[in-house]
């Protein structure tokens, strides 16, 4: 069988590509790229420099989140005394990914995070196993305290102890 002709074109990660084969194609092994529509390029993620009691660690704002979360291992490193348990939630709630599969709950915590080594606030975080950042903020905290995301201009902005605070986020592209 002989080997598919290379393309000069190849799509690329923001179109969408259709293949299509006629019989004669199909036979020589050739394929017909057809272009359907260009995609704009994915919003880039938004992250802050946060910490909790001191431990550093990067936070991704998430406002399709639900709820906020803390990796396991960052809350670990958290002195015990200020560990606080919310015992309010007689069930863990079940929070599932985009895919629909669950994630595993590990326990409530009320903390106190600090954004950008400026604001500071009391919140609760679901804590999970595994994360790839060392919290999300999620829908939950994002309301809780008023905030306003400025993307093109990477600015978060909420009102804190009676004056609007602006605090600079860093972009960083969807992988």
């Amino acid at each position: 069988m002989p080997e598919p002709a290379a393309h000069s074109e190849q799509p690329t990660p923001t179109t969408v590509a259709h293949v299509a084969h006629t019989n004669d194609d199909v036979n020589s092994g050739n394929d017909f790229v057809e272009v359907i529509e260009e995609l704009t390029p994915l919003p880039p993620l938004i992250h802050i420099q946060v910490s909790f009691y001191s431990i550093s660690t990067q936070a991704l704002i998430d406002n399709g989140a639900a709820a906020s979360f803390i990796c396991l291992s960052i809350l670990r490193k958290l002195p015990y005394s200020k560990l606080i348990e919310v015992s309010d939630y007689l069930f863990k709630p079940i929070f599932r990914t985009e895919a629909g599969d669950i994630i595993q709950v590990k326990g409530v915590y009320r903390l106190c995070i600090t954004l950008s080594h400026e604001v500071d606030f009391s919140h609760h975080f679901f804590v999970l196993e595994h994360l790839p950042e060392g919290c999300i903020l999620g829908k939950d905290f994002l309301h809780a305290f008023g905030f306003t995301i400025e993307v093109r201009n990477q600015k978060l902005s909420c009102k804190h102890k009676g004056s609007l605070e602006t605090l600079t986020v860093s972009l960083t592209a969807f992988v």
